[in-house]
């Protein structure tokens, strides 16, 4: 606790000296400097609302481990923007909840807070209007593992390479004993599939 004031203070000064040396430059510079500045916000702006949308997956995802896509409504007051959950989907299309015909979803504001904290946050396309209805949004939950690495695990799973898993190193996946080694060692090995360390 007694670091936070100096390094807060160290902060500020940087941010000071900045300023002091912005203010010297010619307007050109400035301009450049003000333009790389916002994009990098903007990036981050991106990358925080990303953040905050996998939370929410991963919070649809504890009531409903199928989840692949949600439809939700957006309203937005004083307070800033509140999402309400309309209907779950899976990979497939098939309908896993609706408001209107299924149980309250327990816990809705674990999902819906967030939604709406990644809308507030970043204003640009981070969820599309529905095809099926235009009063409605729809976010596609990720994937916890990308496409191209199922890809992998399935072709290795057929090849019966060790236990079907996709090592970070090619050396330990194409070793069954190093593999087992790492379990023995670990707890688990160090690829993909198992979520790494």
């Amino acid at each position: 606790m007694t670091r936070r004031g100096p390094i807060r203070l160290h902060h500020s000064r940087l941010a000071a000296a900045a300023a002091a040396r912005y203010l010297l430059l010619p307007e050109p510079e400035r301009e450049a400097v003000r333009a790389a500045a916002r994009q990098a916000a903007v990036r981050a702006d991106i990358a925080y609302a990303d953040l905050l949308a996998a939370e929410a997956a991963l919070a649809a995802r504890r009531e409903q481990p199928e989840a692949a896509r949600l439809l939700f409504s957006l309203s937005e007051d004083a307070f800033g923007a509140s999402a309400t959950l309309v209907v779950v989907y899976d990979r497939s299309g098939r309908q896993l909840w609706h408001v209107d015909v299924d149980e309250e979803w327990p816990d809705e504001s674990l999902v819906t807070d967030l939604l709406a904290d990644a809308w507030d946050w970043f204003r640009g396309d981070l969820f599309p209007v529905a095809a099926q209805d235009g009063d409605l949004f729809e976010f596609v939950l990720p994937d916890a593992v990308p496409a191209r690495v199922r890809g992998t695990l399935t072709r290795r799973v057929q090849a019966g390479t060790p236990a079907g898993c996709v090592c970070r190193s090619m050396r330990d996946g194409g070793n069954p004993a190093s593999h087992d080694n790492q379990i023995r060692a670990h707890g688990h090995c160090w690829c993909l599939c198992h979520g790494g360390p």
